[in-house]
């Protein structure tokens, strides 16, 4: 029986060493010589009557809010400073894509408590608890810093009153968190004091309610709900499951197949088989008409259970996204999760011209 044990051990080892394996074939497929002359995108920085430039460099999402009262465009870029902290910029562009204001704070993942320093709230605000305010650069490049508004400001509620409001207030409001401070009620003896912070979208306004029988409860909630990118459904969930439509304007041509890899992923009966095949996407971009051509690295990938089947070249334009308004002479170019700013080339004899 210790044999057969051993045997089956053995037996089991080698199946699993045998799994978790890569086996590739390099091939070069020959190149339609209609092709030969695209570039990748960070090569290119003029194409017919435009010209293209990456937006900034960022080390996070870049996000975006079209304000169509005042045509500006908001975009926010996360930069890396260090393991510990981040920068965030805000940057108002008006309708020609010219930056004509800017916002920037830096976040600290080290600091547990608040630091007086603004967060970014719901894609929509800039908050300060410890100062008592909030801004909308967020939503439309409004530095206007606008108060709280003040619930039982001299404390003099009863605790039932309070206790009262609170409970509405944790099934109204789409925000809420605590804002600690500490009170000095005699030489040396310190009291710490809770106050809430809430937000409602029945008025769009920001409330802080103050009571001294307010405790930290853990009812805290972020808000959620706004949409704050202008490429539609153009997130990561969203293209994993299939429900982004990329713009009728990007296209792929043609797609080289240069690398065969299959990919042996070890589980509980053995092994599942995955197969892909490397190479370069060669893309069109219609823009006012100009054709932007690029070059870009891609994959396209299936598994045993889809018979061997590959998708087809155009499931790679799930990376890139386009926007553009008529009221703005420019356009935002995502490709990668990198931001390309794209703007008319200016000409002495040419008037103003829309995209």
């Amino acid at each position: 029986m210790k044999c057969i044990t051993t045997v089956l051990t053995i037996f089991a080892c080698a199946l699993l060493a045998s799994c978790d394996s890569v086996d590739f074939v390099e091939k070069t497929e020959p190149l339609p010589a209609e092709f030969a002359d695209y570039k990748g995108i960070d090569e290119i920085s003029e194409f017919g009557n435009f010209t293209v430039e990456k937006f900034k460099d960022s080390s996070g999402p870049t996000e975006h809010k079209f304000d169509e009262d005042t045509n500006n465009v908001i975009i926010k870029v996360t930069a890396k400073i260090d393991d510990d902290h981040r920068q965030t910029s805000f940057y108002k562009l008006d309708s020609s894509g010219k930056i004509i204001d800017t916002h920037q704070f830096v976040m600290s993942y080290l600091i547990a408590d608040a630091t007086g320093d603004e967060e970014w709230v719901g894609n929509n605000f800039l908050v300060n608890k410890e100062l008592g305010y909030y801004t909308t650069w967020p939503l439309n490049g409004s530095n206007i810093k606008r108060p709280f508004i003040e619930i039982n400001a001299d404390r003099n509620w009863s605790e039932d009153k309070v206790r009262e409001h609170y409970s509405d207030i944790v099934m109204k409001s789409a925000y809420l968190d605590d804002v600690e401070t500490w009170e000095n009620i005699s030489e040396g003896k310190n009291k710490k004091r809770i106050a809430k912070v809430y937000y409602l979208r029945s008025t769009g306004e920001w409330y802080i309610l103050y009571g001294n029988s307010l405790t930290e409860d853990g009812y805290g909630r972020p808000l959620s709900g706004f949409n704050n990118t202008l490429f539609e459904n153009f997130t990561s969930n969203e293209r994993f499951f299939g429900r982004y439509i990329p713009p009728s304007n990007i296209t792929i041509s043609y797609f080289q197949k240069l690398k065969y890899e299959k990919y042996c992923a070890a589980n509980q009966v053995g092994c599942s088989m995955f197969y892909s095949w490397g190479g370069m996407g060669y893309y069109n971009v219609a823009i006012g008409g100009s054709i932007l051509k690029f070059k870009n690295k891609g994959s396209l990938s299936t598994t045993e259970f889809k018979n061997k089947v590959f998708p087809p070249k155009e499931s790679l334009l799930v990376n890139f996204a386009y926007f553009t308004h008529q009221n703005l002479t420019y356009a935002l170019f995502s490709a990668n999760d990198v931001l390309y700013i794209i703007k008319q080339k200016k000409s002495a004899n040419q008037g103003r011209q829309r995209q």
